[in-house]
């Protein structure tokens, strides 16, 4: 499983962060599957400064740099996160992206 997070604390609360900080989580954890072809990823978006429309959802999810992944990708909005992979420690916050890449 690979699993990566990026805190937005520093950033302006638009949807271009949040996108690019999706891409960037997302393209780690499939790396750290090392290979393994995806069977599907998750996209936790922590924040209740900021709510996404489903608009920018969709655009997050097709966006040019997604065109070639050919497995599921689910995202979720969420006030805060909380997720631990089983290898790491809990990671919690409002203003973080997280991915995890789930192997087939």
């Amino acid at each position: 499983m690979g699993f990566e997070h990026r805190d937005t604390t520093a950033f302006p609360k638009e949807p271009k962060t949040v996108r690019e900080a999706a891409k960037t989580a997302l393209r780690e954890a499939v790396h750290q599957l090392e290979g393994e072809d995806p069977a599907l990823a998750l996209i936790f978006i922590g924040g209740d400064s900021m709510e996404l429309s489903t608009g920018d959802l969709q655009h997050l999810l097709t966006e040019d740099s997604h065109t070639a992944v050919n497995f599921p990708i689910l995202a979720f909005q969420c006030q805060t996160c909380m997720v631990r992979p089983s290898d790491r420690g809990l990671v919690t916050g409002q203003n973080i992206v997280a991915a995890l890449a789930v192997p087939q």
